[in-house]
């Protein structure tokens, strides 16, 4: 798909389903250096990104960091930029009413609009 459609940027976010699921660390790992492969041999930007803190009442931290730092790891192997929510942000119990409303897993507008400031402040000006 990438060779197809030729972005020029790519923002990979793909952590808050596993570590809900509890995706099997090793294939997490083996599916998005596939997809970064395929990014990078497309010749796109990637940025990738650890999704939002969700609350632990719905996964735990260190569930959450297990991801986070695989997608850590994988910014520094394939060097890519990285936009760490949980090192921004902290947990979600520490933005509830800032970045979160009643949602255990997503942001609201304020949120939004700071993850799109996150990748700004990666690009070129």
């Amino acid at each position: 798909m990438y060779s197809t459609i030729l972005p020029h940027l790519v923002v990979l976010n793909l952590t808050i389903n596993d570590w809900i699921a509890a995706t099997n660390t090793a294939t997490y790992l083996a599916n998005m250096q596939t997809k970064i492969n395929k990014i990078k041999t497309a010749g796109c930007d990637l940025i990738l990104f650890t999704g939002a803190p969700s609350k632990i009442t719905s996964v735990s931290a260190a569930q959450q960091q297990t991801y986070v730092d695989i997608v850590k790891g994988l910014a520094a192997t394939n060097n890519v930029n990285l936009v760490c929510l949980t090192d921004r942000w902290g947990s979600w119990e520490a933005k509830v009413g800032v970045y979160y409303n009643a949602d255990p897993l997503h942001p609201i507008a304020a949120g939004c609009a700071d993850e799109a400031q996150a990748i700004y402040d990666l690009m070129p000006h």
